[in-house]
């Protein structure tokens, strides 16, 4: 039987065992459910706790949230059955393509002073380390009206990828929803600015005009002699934006989600500060800890999901089997 909008609230544990869990339903009633087998917590992080965020993940407080429902409820549950804690320093995953998929694409960046400011091909971390030292810690992603041509030529992978894989695999999302789904609202609202030249789009986008335009220059002659010399971008990825009209949008950091928790064992047991399991108890996912270390490495796609669905596999094939 299964239960919505029916929030846990506390497990049940006796003698250092956990034997079912107390959920609270949308008419303000506890209901108990008893577990023969064992409870799985799979609740997700706590990136809206933020008395959690100032202590487990005090570097994020303050930035902006893209998901607003989770809370961290598995970890306090685990913790008040006894469980431990990651260390400090929790892994956080932060984003800079909120505003639309295309936008994490690795055209040309620049800063604030209408400045390139590094390699803008590299993964979500750097990036975002990066865009934290530019004034005012956020950036300006240019490209022209080529761009249908150019993103396939990049060959993303992960969240941003926008055509088929070559064998066949499907994308995030299509290339072709670009437009009624991202340029024309951001363009309404002002978000994204469009202009047919670069000093008319610099003065859209409030930098410097002058600055813009040796930057644009220069990055375009690199682009043509087929060579970063400032920081070494990949030739492939390295295009001159030379088919007007050209875009931008400033764009920064996004925190998107916790990936540290609870401590568990190869069982998907959490344990205790003096390293004994929790039995009957099973956590998988955001709300686990011990995968990750301070920062999420997007250097290969489905690293987080796939730990999530292994780890929820195996805590519930040990439940139902009886096996740990």
């Amino acid at each position: 039987e299964t239960f919505f909008n029916t929030p846990a609230v506390k497990l049940v544990h006796e003698n250092g065992k956990v034997t079912g869990v107390i959920a609270k339903d949308e008419n303000g009633k506890y209901i108990q459910f008893n577990a023969s087998k064992g409870v799985i917590l799979a609740t997700g992080d706590y990136m809206n706790n933020e008395a959690m965020v100032k202590r487990w993940c005090p570097d994020v407080d303050g930035f902006d949230k893209k998901q607003y429902q989770k809370t961290g409820d598995g970890h306090i549950m685990a913790i008040d059955a006894g469980a431990k804690m990651e260390n400090l320093g929790h892994t956080k995953m932060m984003h800079d393509f909120d505003s639309g998929l295309m936008y994490e694409e690795p055209f040309l960046y620049v800063n604030m002073e209408g400045k390139r400011f590094c390699n803008e091909s590299g993964p979500y971390d750097y990036m975002l380390h990066s865009t934290v030292m530019q004034p005012g810690h956020t950036y300006c992603d240019i490209f022209d009206s080529d761009y249908v041509e150019q993103v396939k030529q990049m060959n993303e992978v992960g969240c941003c990828r926008l055509y088929p894989f070559d064998n066949g695999s499907p994308s995030n999302m299509s290339i072709n929803l670009m437009p009624k789904m991202f340029f024309d609202p951001l363009l309404e609202k002002g978000y994204l600015q469009k202009a047919d030249t670069p000093e008319e789009l610099a003065q859209k986008l409030n930098i410097p005009v002058d600055n813009f335009v040796e930057t644009f220059n220069r990055y375009n002659q690199m682009a043509e002699n087929g060579k970063d010399e400032d920081y070494n971008k990949e030739p492939y990825r390295l295009m001159p934006l030379k088919t007007p009209p050209y875009y931008g949008i400033r764009t920064g950091a996004w925190f998107l989600a916790t990936l540290d928790g609870v401590r568990i064992d190869t069982n998907m047991h959490p344990f205790r500060e003096d390293g004994s399991e929790i039995e009957g108890l099973y956590m998988a996912g955001d709300c686990s800890g011990g995968f990750f270390s301070t920062s999420y490495p997007n250097l290969f796609t489905g690293l987080a999901c796939g730990r999530t669905m292994v780890e929820g596999r195996r805590a519930g094939m040990l439940a139902a089997t009886g096996q740990a």
